[in-house]
């Protein structure tokens, strides 16, 4: 089943990427870091193919008995991909770079203009909230949950400021949830995730494309929920906290010069990139 939905889904992926790279290219073009044009928002394909992919696995499941519960889950799952993925790429198309982080959206929004960075925020912390609220049996744990996938979903949008970079730390965090919960049904969802993500690395690493805010959105908020699902509360509220801390240092500090600072970051930061 695993591989046959990956499977799946690499083939959904690759031929989504075929059809809208020139679209993007054309509509969404932006420049990378060193000036380089690239199609961007290209996390559009990950939408894209996990609504197909997911699509076709509920209505097979449906099917069959015991099917249910797995389908509605992965429902709740959608509806969260959808809603983050929407709220990226407006910020994608619409956004004013002049405004970054927390406080220049917020600053903003005082002066009674909403700029698409803080509409991101307040929707992508309105669907963590939702999204918890599933899951959650007492306040106190939907206010954790709620805050651990709003925060995820904003780190890998931090970390995207170099190609690879964000789908890497992704791959990362994926497999050490995975071997944590093997034995979870939640498992399935890598079988739907991986495929387009893997086809993305090797776009961001070849400069031909960029995540953009749709893509990190959407790659931080599948970290973020399946932390939700498969962690005891005391786990992700450590994890909170170095994601809280992790906000603090970037809204104050450059990553990329702590990154490059670093010897073992910048290798794998440069891991599969183009010679400087």
């Amino acid at each position: 089943m695993f591989l046959s939905i990956m499977l799946l889904s690499a083939v959904i992926s690759y031929l989504t990427y075929i059809m809208l790279k020139p679209f993007l290219y054309e509509r969404v073009l932006t420049k990378n870091w060193r000036g380089r044009p690239v199609a961007g928002a290209s996390g559009l394909i990950i939408m894209i193919s996990l609504l197909f992919t997911i699509a076709i696995y509920i209505l097979q499941a449906a099917a069959r008995p015991g099917g249910g519960s797995v389908a509605s889950g992965l429902v709740v799952f959608l509806m969260m991909i959808f809603v983050v993925g929407l709220l990226g790429f407006i910020d994608d198309i619409l956004g004013d770079r002049r405004d970054s982080g927390f406080r220049g959206h917020f600053r903003r929004l005082k002066e009674g203009k909403l700029t698409s960075g803080a509409l991101k925020a307040i929707g992508g912390f309105s669907v963590a909230i939702i999204v918890a609220g599933v899951y959650s049996n007492t306040i106190l744990i939907l206010i954790l949950n709620a805050l651990l996938l709003a925060l995820s979903i904003n780190s890998f949008n931090l970390l995207d400021l170099r190609p690879g970079r964000s789908i890497k730390i992704f791959l990362l965090a994926a497999l050490a949830i995975f071997i944590a919960s093997y034995r979870d049904p939640i498992w399935i969802l890598w079988a739907f995730a991986l495929p387009p993500i893997l086809v993305l690395l090797w776009a961001d690493l070849t400069e031909q494309s960029m995540l953009g805010d749709t893509g990190s959105n959407i790659i931080g908020a599948i970290i973020g929920y399946t932390l939700m699902l498969v962690l005891n509360w005391p786990v992700k509220l450590v994890i909170l906290i170095l994601m809280a801390l992790f906000h603090y240092y970037t809204e104050k500090h450059s990553l990329t010069e702590l990154v490059m600072r670093i010897r073992i970051l910048r290798k794998f930061d440069e891991l599969g990139t183009r010679r400087r």
